[in-house]
């Protein structure tokens, strides 16, 4: 089975030939999954399913930076300085997800053929249904922060997306959907897998009701339709809550810890980038590490200094892998900027308040945040929302949302070989050029400024 996919995932990846897939396509050793144990498999594969998600936005996000001289791969370097002068070929943050959404696809397609007996058949079909379907609703929404325009209402029918691949069928022609359908997309495969999801699943590395409903809040949060982000993230909370208390975590710890309590749903970037920009080689912006209270844990969970410079640790996983998974943290914070955008201030601040006493110390009294109005909340908010969720891949899709509103337009810079590279609030550069080869192979078009 593993060969199986393997290899045609692969030849999935816009890279091949027709008569390289019926070659592949006729070799009888390779395994056809059928049965519901297969499929099941298929999903539960956690070094194909859970891991190398795109990680490239947040190597362009303004938390951190690089010496100028440091090492990087080609695709690495032209994320961190915005450009597209290097070779741009054979990028893992698209193929990897592309192949994960063939596997989701491979399932869905395998599970039409099946007739459950009875329902306990009845129920695991359902599982590794709604499992498949938020697999490739989480792929496509994570490809579409990277690779897809932002979402703008006004533009989002002719804005570029991504490719939206249903089926098995590699020698299709490929397309690039408009924003407006790609998140379409993704919204249906959750609205579908939330109906057949348990309240929680046994592996946190399976979707679950209490995911999907996160996965939307999200979703909904980029797009700014508040009311149904913040219901979503409610509903995620009502049947997951949990918050790590701060106060029981050794100031030397080294992680947070793989699986940890506030993991609703577990995956993790693309450990090749990871690996560099999750040490002691990448820092920590000082300006940010300023905003910490001396009685704030986070201070101490979540970064380390060294030699004056500030390295963080603060990764739910144990390893140099960045999480890009959910967690119930995310999910407070998404409903209580909901409240200061509905102007519910009081709720907006109980919400906030709720998660950072559990990041405070506990020997010194709480100082309650308050706000005058719903203005002053939701800035509040957003600032604990960055000094919260670093290093998950959403402080790129903070940017692209945020740069869109006048009151939270930033510039920034970042330098390298000795050339200062800047990054202008709505510029072209927030969406990353296609692969060069996914370009040459596919003939969908570039996304717009970066034709060469």
């Amino acid at each position: 089975m593993r060969k199986y996919i393997s290899i045609i995932a692969l030849f999935f990846l816009f890279c091949c030939k027709k008569s390289d897939w019926f070659d592949i396509k006729s070799d009888s050793s390779l395994t056809v999954p059928t049965t519901l144990t297969d499929f099941q498999y298929l999903l539960d594969d956690f070094t194909i399913v859970s891991q190398n998600t795109p990680g490239l936005g947040e190597v362009g996000s303004d938390d951190h930076y690089a010496p100028e001289n440091s090492v990087m791969v080609p695709a690495e370097q032209n994320a961190y300085t915005w450009t597209n002068t290097l070779p741009n070929l054979k990028v893992d943050d698209w193929n990897k997800s592309y192949e994960k959404i063939f596997r989701c696809n491979l399932v869905l397609e395998g599970l039409k053929k099946i007739i459950p007996a009875n329902s306990n058949e009845l129920i695991q079909y359902n599982m590794i249904k709604g499992n498949a379907l938020f697999h490739r609703a989480k792929n496509y929404f994570d490809l579409a922060q990277v690779y897809g325009q932002p979402y703008k209402a006004s533009s989002s029918a002719s804005d570029l997306g991504i490719p939206l691949r249903e089926g098995i069928d590699i020698t299709a022609p490929v397309t690039r959907a408009s924003v407006k359908d790609t998140y379409e997309r993704i919204i249906t495969d959750l609205l579908t897998a939330v109906e057949l999801l348990p309240n929680i699943s046994q592996l946190k590395s399976r979707g679950s009701k209490a995911s999907v409903f996160g996965l939307l809040a999200r979703t909904y949060l980029i797009m700014g339709v508040y009311d149904k982000a913040g219901a979503s993230a409610d509903s995620s909370l009502s049947l997951y809550n949990t918050l790590l208390d701060f106060n029981k975590i050794g100031a030397t710890v080294p992680n947070l810890g793989r699986f940890n309590a506030e993991t609703i749903f577990y995956s993790q970037t693309t450990t090749f980038w990871f690996s560099i920009w999750m040490s002691a080689y990448v820092f920590v912006d000082p300006s940010l590490y300023a905003l910490y209270n001396e009685n704030d844990l986070r201070r101490t969970r979540f970064f380390t200094v060294s030699g004056g410079n500030i390295v963080f640790k603060g990764n739910y996983n144990n390893s140099t892998a960045g999480f890009s998974g959910l967690a119930t943290d995310e999910q407070y914070l998404i409903k209580a900027e909901c409240y200061a955008r509905a102007n519910n201030v009081a709720a907006a601040m109980k919400t906030l308040n709720d998660l950072l006493r559990t990041r405070w110390n506990s020997n010194v009294v709480y100082p309650e945040l308050t706000a005058g109005n719903a203005e002053g909340a939701l800035r509040i908010i957003l600032t604990e929302r960055r000094k919260e969720l670093l290093f998950r891949t959403l402080r790129w899709m903070d940017l692209r949302r945020l740069n869109l509103d006048d009151r939270f337009r930033v510039t920034f810079s970042h330098k390298k070989n000795g050339i200062t590279y800047t990054l202008e609030p709505d510029s072209h550069k927030y969406t990353l050029p296609i692969p060069d080869d996914v370009i040459t192979f596919s003939n969908i078009p570039q996304s717009p400024g970066w034709v060469k």
